[in-house]
């Protein structure tokens, strides 16, 4: 059964999760965000829904995406992603863990991206990364 944390408590389980990741992970603190304004700058995408998160985490690697994980599963927080690419229309808003995916994540997985330049369309940075994925 999937049980979150009661609303009255997000606070608490933010800062147990920021707890968790700074004794576990070596994740910079300046990327451990739980203050209002930080958390507030990540609130909202393009689209006119806004859920501040309790957390804010930008992670660089694939160990630090399941750190963030199971961090938010002790929790009890709802846990999403936002990334290049992730939907502007409101699904990658959360009032609990948001887990942005840095250069690092996307440097390991899709190296194409990393080669996007002047030069280079996002239509066939898109084809070069589908081509890496199939390879």
């Amino acid at each position: 059964m999937n049980q979150m944390a009661p609303i009255g408590t997000r606070e608490a389980a933010a800062a147990g999760v920021a707890k968790r990741l700074r004794a576990t992970t070596r994740i910079a603190p300046n990327r451990i965000m739980t203050d209002a304004l930080m958390t507030y700058a990540y609130a909202g995408d393009a689209s006119q829904y806004r859920l501040v998160p309790a957390v804010v985490v930008i992670v660089n690697s694939e160990a630090e995406v399941l750190a963030v994980v199971d961090a938010a599963r002790a929790e009890r927080l709802p846990l999403t992603f936002r990334a290049a690419g992730t939907s502007l229309s409101g699904q990658s808003n959360t009032d609990g863990v948001l887990c942005v995916l840095g250069t690092g994540v996307l440097c390991a997985v899709l190296p194409a991206f990393v080669r996007y330049d002047d030069r280079t369309s996002p239509h066939r940075a898109a084809k070069l990364a589908e081509e890496a994925g199939q390879s």
